[in-house]
């Protein structure tokens, strides 16, 4: 979903397509490894964690106006500003994302 000023996206098809590979627990849990750590993500719980933790770092990055973070149809969605500060922030794992509103595409690239 395309907005003026930011996008939601969903979240592991964002993950997939950065080449980390999702192992599904079950229908609401995944596991993926970036830089050596093992992550979770929990669909009915909207949150993505260390395998070995408990703190979410689906959070509202500083200065974001457009905080989502939300289960549609069953996927979890979240907004280009979060994704952003979660893979630069919590996984050491910079990343750029671009909106070409003219083509109605989002690029996410790793840095």
């Amino acid at each position: 979903e395309i907005y003026a000023d930011y996008a939601v996206l969903p979240l592991w098809d964002t993950i997939t397509s950065l080449g980390f590979n999702l192992t599904w627990l079950d229908n609401d849990q995944a596991t993926f490894v970036c830089n050596g750590i093992e992550y979770k993500i929990s669909i009915s719980e909207k949150t993505l964690t260390k395998s070995s933790g408990n703190e979410n770092y689906l959070i509202c990055a500083p200065g974001n106006g457009h905080f989502v973070c939300e289960v549609k149809n069953g996927t979890l969605m979240v907004d280009d500003n979060t994704i952003k500060c979660l893979f630069q922030t919590f996984l050491d794992y910079p990343i750029r994302i671009s909106t070409d509103h003219n083509e109605n595409v989002i690029i996410i690239e790793k840095q």
